[in-house]
């Protein structure tokens, strides 16, 4: 019953399309797009978007306007998210090496997502991107949004896996 309740209230305000939308649930999932992504014109930059996605949480509208000024702060950088004004703290610690890679020639004002044309990349870019990489899986619920869902979806696996069964999701540290 919650679910098509749910179901009628997205409908209603147009929000189906990232109702619909799919974590990446499996590693075979995850290296399935990566492989994809890897085919792209702007390898590189385009692999680093998705593993910052699935690696913070944060909206794609807040990933793509990342500068590198961002990220070498700390190993836990803050960032102010656009959409809600909080404060996250987002912990790669995991993807050190390959920041320092990716940012080494990168001055500290530099998007870290430029686009071909100037600027940063729009999210509508990311989305189309991502349209190319669903159509090659033959999936049909993949969007920016996906990268967010794969966060969220990673991180209760794993919560679960240690067997916190309070209802709570702890922040990966």
């Amino acid at each position: 019953m919650l679910n098509k309740i749910m179901y009628l209230f997205c409908e209603r305000r147009g929000l189906l399309n990232e109702l619909q939308r799919q974590p990446l649930r499996t590693q075979q999932e995850i290296n399935d797009f990566l492989f994809c992504l890897r085919r792209n014109k702007n390898t590189e930059r385009d692999v680093f978007l998705f593993l910052i996605g699935i690696n913070s949480g944060l909206r794609m509208s807040d990933i793509v306007k990342l500068k590198k000024q961002d990220l070498i702060s700390s190993k836990n950088p803050r960032i102010i998210e656009k959409k809600t004004g909080k404060t996250r703290i987002l912990y790669l610690s995991s993807l050190q090496d390959l920041i320092q890679e990716y940012e080494k020639d990168l001055d500290p004002e530099d998007y870290l997502f430029p686009s071909t044309k100037g600027g940063h990349l729009e999210v509508n870019m990311v989305y189309q991107m991502f349209q190319k990489v669903a159509k090659l899986l033959g999936r049909d619920d993949i969007g920016t949004h996906t990268l967010r869902k794969t966060f969220g979806y990673t991180l209760l696996q794993e919560n679960q896996r240690r067997g916190y069964t309070d209802g709570n999701i702890r922040s990966q540290q």
